[in-house]
């Protein structure tokens, strides 16, 4: 027999596994390789700092506001004001589609670089994306990302 306290505790976590999946109980999960950087910066902080850090491996902290659908092979990080698309070194890891709203600790390199209209339209499609937003996407344009090496859920 289990009594009072025990069982809102098996409650809380079968409805955590239902609602959210495994991962939602998974405090300082980490994907791809464990950050070893200790003192994080926020996106805008790198960004403004870029041309000393162009080459340097950063550790930043932010919240998870987009994730490919699909098989988790990129997403979205808020840290300051920005929102930087977060990519995975060398296609390593991917992370679970279900992790939206979540904080996390992300080591990498953030970058500079031209996004084309075909990859724009195609990290839409993969965010969920209907037909209609997807067709506003016109032209290439120049975006800050980053390439994770390893994420750390808090």
């Amino acid at each position: 027999m289990l009594n009072g306290d025990t069982m809102d505790t098996l409650i809380y976590i079968i409805i955590c596994l239902f609602v959210w999946g495994p991962d939602s109980l998974a405090l300082n999960r980490t994907y791809g390789e464990t950050p070893t950087l200790t003192k994080p910066t926020t996106l805008d902080r790198a960004i403004e700092k870029f041309p000393n850090i162009a080459d340097q491996t950063i550790l930043v902290k932010g919240k998870v506001i987009k994730i490919c659908q699909k098989k988790g092979c990129w997403m979205t990080l808020q840290s300051g004001g920005k929102v930087v698309r977060i990519t995975f070194k060398d296609y390593s890891f991917f992370v679970p589609p279900n992790i939206q709203n979540r904080s996390a600790l992300v080591q990498g390199k953030l970058i500079k670089q031209s996004t084309s209209q075909a990859q724009r339209r195609h990290f839409l499609e993969d965010a969920g994306a209907s037909a209609g937003e997807i067709a506003k996407v016109i032209g290439s344009r120049v975006e800050w990302s980053f390439v994770a090496t390893g994420v750390t859920l808090e």
